[in-house]
């Protein structure tokens, strides 16, 4: 066989029971962790957006910042008197595996993390307490959908938090019979984004290819948005990668201009991944096309 070997099998084996001595330990001891911290709650493949500590009056308190991977929110991890056992750099890590153990100081919080190239650390810290929270600013994240709409990687309504959805369904409401109060929100076109990114590569390679369709025809945008297909199975990340990344770094600006007209908190911090591609455009030769 070539996939499902034996190797696989016993890797497969190691982790189910990796998984049920956690479960174990927890369905044993879920009375001494956080309400927050139960059996539905993962943290997997969720990613870390930014890490700051400040002082508190009881030492040094740990923020995680977190996008979240089954809910597509934004929410806070605080690690209050944080005490690091073992470190790492935390800022744009996947979260891979976590534990969580009370101790008589408060707690123990285990990470295993991973980078772009998937290679594997670890984060522990000792903590008084650990609290999750909601950021008081929309994340820049959290207007994304709605603001360039049908764009390559489509995420569901859910990527809005609870605060943007209400504006969001407020101005959908207003387009059946007005709404005075319509706070209007920045909008980019996603074909025009398509378009940019690829001129950006400077590829010969794409611009050849592309001298064969019109400008601003169906033809083109398909054309341009299957490179673009083709260039995220070969060359960068799918949604939290290099095209993702242009897109917001596009509409921060726009989003900054919205935040300081209506008076509404935004939070326009991004990760630049690693090896950006339009700091590194790829050879053509590394470029498949349609």
């Amino acid at each position: 066989m070539k996939y499902y070997t034996k190797a696989w099998y016993n890797r497969v084996l190691q982790m189910s029971k990796a998984e049920n001595g956690y479960q174990k330990y927890y369905a044993a001891h879920s009375g001494e962790l956080p309400d927050w911290y139960t059996s539905r709650f993962r943290l997997h493949d969720s990613k870390i957006i930014h890490a700051t500590t400040e002082k508190s009056d009881r030492g040094k308190d740990l923020t995680l910042k977190i996008f979240h991977d089954e809910s597509h929110q934004i929410f806070l991890l605080k690690l209050r008197n944080a005490k690091i056992m073992e470190s790492t750099l935390l800022a744009g890590k996947y979260l891979i595996a976590d534990e969580l153990y009370k101790t008589n100081g408060g707690y123990e919080f285990h990470l295993l993390l991973a980078d772009d190239k998937n290679a594997l650390s670890y984060f522990t810290a000792a903590c008084a307490g650990i609290e999750k929270a909601m950021p008081d600013a929309l994340p820049l994240y959290s207007l994304y959908e709605y603001c360039i709409p049908g764009r390559l990687f489509y995420e569901s309504e859910s990527f809005y938090n609870r605060k943007t959805k209400e504006i969001v369904l407020k101005e959908r409401d207003s387009n059946r019979g007005g709404d005075p109060d319509l706070i209007p929100l920045p909008k980019l076109h996603n074909a025009d984004l398509h378009g940019e990114f690829l001129q950006r590569l400077k590829s010969p390679k794409i611009s050849d290819y592309l001298r064969q369709f019109k400008e601003d025809t169906k033809e083109r945008r398909s054309a341009e948005y299957a490179i673009l297909t083709a260039l995220n199975r070969g060359v960068f990340n799918t949604l939290t990668g290099d095209y993702e990344y242009f897109c917001l770094s596009k509409l921060k600006p726009i989003a900054e201009k919205w935040s300081n007209k209506h008076n509404i908190a935004v939070d326009t911090h991004l990760i630049l991944p690693k090896n950006y591609i339009l700091n590194h455009p790829p050879a053509d030769e590394e470029i498949n096309l349609p």
